[in-house]
């Protein structure tokens, strides 16, 4: 059992976590909120706003492209034994991706028959969702849209479930306890954040674009917002309450870093806290900082306890790897094969580019379901130590 004192236990130290965790990101959003008011009318501030699209490519090569690649160390290299015995996530799920993007590719300009698909269209219907599955023009288009919105759906999931995870380890770091039924509680609160933004972004039937290809929303009418909002302060108010009568009991309230992700993730997320650039551009830069942390924790332990002598050596070779393979994997490698089969000329969209960041987007929430457990060696050995 580990006898080191909370203030000893962290990521990187105590101070740089909070900033990591979420702290930096708070700073930055209310930042950009005080000015988005007023001060985007001066030229020396709104161009910055302007230019966040083109820093988000810079922050991906060096944070975001990493915090996937490094998923995939985390799973793969811990051996065939792991890999069965979590076939559907690291076998199943990334072979029916890749061929749903085969199957794609081949009828990308393949009309789609019509009324394929009147039964399901109809149950959407009488559900209050004015979308219907097969108005694209070609079943290649149909198969990416639907695949999108697949993403869209997971993003949440996973960003919520990356909060809890946050939660979870500076808890237990700090010896916070909570049981099962009240950490429930907590996660509930997380995930009603992510039913806010997810209704919010497909109410109505909108047209809109990823990477060239054309997706429609849900449809979801306006009243589900309001159910949306109603959980959230609902679940959120019950888990205060419940931190609030713990303080009674036991005179200790949860730290600051253990709060510091939560308060972050309804800031980045909570439609009536939204400030459009921040949420579009940096928040995926934040979320891939927040990953990375418990990655370097990881990899960190590893080293100084197998190689004490060459730790940081190892670790900044890592870092460089994983920058290396996530710009081949996201960027050159796609735009090589795009380039070589001219898919923006004959298809009208770069493919294996969308298509690269669609299997690795989905696929990486997969990952994450079955490397971030208290019950893996690896991370009671090399993360909760």
């Amino acid at each position: 059992m580990n006898t080191a004192s909370p203030s000893a236990r962290h990521l990187t130290t105590r101070a740089v976590d909070f900033w990591l965790l979420g702290g930096a990101s708070i700073v930055l959003w209310l930042l950009m909120v005080v000015l988005e008011d007023g001060g985007r009318e001066n030229w020396a501030i709104d161009h910055h706003f302007v230019n966040l699209l083109a820093v988000s490519g810079s922050l991906a090569l060096v944070a975001n492209y990493p915090h996937f690649m490094a998923s995939y160390r985390l799973a793969y290299a811990q051996g065939s034994d792991f890999v069965l015995r979590h076939w559907f996530q690291l076998i199943f799920v990334p072979v029916c991706l890749l061929m749903a993007l085969v199957y794609a590719f081949n009828s990308f300009d393949s009309p789609t028959p019509s009324g394929a698909w009147p039964v399901l269209n109809e149950v959407l219907l009488s559900m209050g969702l004015e979308t219907q599955i097969g108005l694209a023009p070609t079943m290649g288009k149909e198969v990416m849209s639907l695949l999108i919105q697949f993403m869209f759906f997971t993003v949440g999931w996973h960003y919520a479930k990356q909060t809890y995870g946050c939660m979870r380890v500076m808890a237990q770091f700090d010896g916070y306890t909570l049981s099962a039924d009240q950490w429930k509680l907590v996660k509930g609160a997380l995930f009603s954040v992510w039913f806010c933004s997810f209704a919010w972004a497909n109410t109505g039937d909108v047209q809109r674009d990823m990477d060239g290809l054309g997706y429609v929303t849900l449809g979801l009418p306006g009243w589900v917002n309001i159910i949306a909002m109603i959980a959230f302060v609902y679940l959120t108010t019950s888990v205060i309450l419940m931190f609030r009568a713990r303080k009674k009991a036991t005179g200790s309230w949860p730290s600051v870093n253990t709060l510091v992700a939560p308060v972050a993730f309804v800031l980045w997320w909570l439609p009536l806290l939204v400030q459009i650039e921040f949420y579009l551009w940096i928040v995926p830069f934040f979320h891939s900082v927040q990953y990375l942390a418990f990655v370097y924790k990881i990899e960190n332990s590893k080293f100084n306890l197998h190689h004490p002598e060459s730790a940081s050596l190892r670790g900044g070779i890592v870092a460089l790897a994983l920058i290396a393979v996530g710009f081949a994997a996201f960027e050159l490698i796609p735009n090589g094969i795009d380039t070589m089969l001219g898919t923006r000329d004959a298809l009208g969209v770069w493919y294996f580019f969308a298509a690269a960041a669609l299997f690795i987007n989905v696929h990486h929430y997969f990952i994450d379901n079955v490397i971030w457990r208290f019950q893996n060696p690896r991370i009671r050995d090399h993360l909760l130590s």
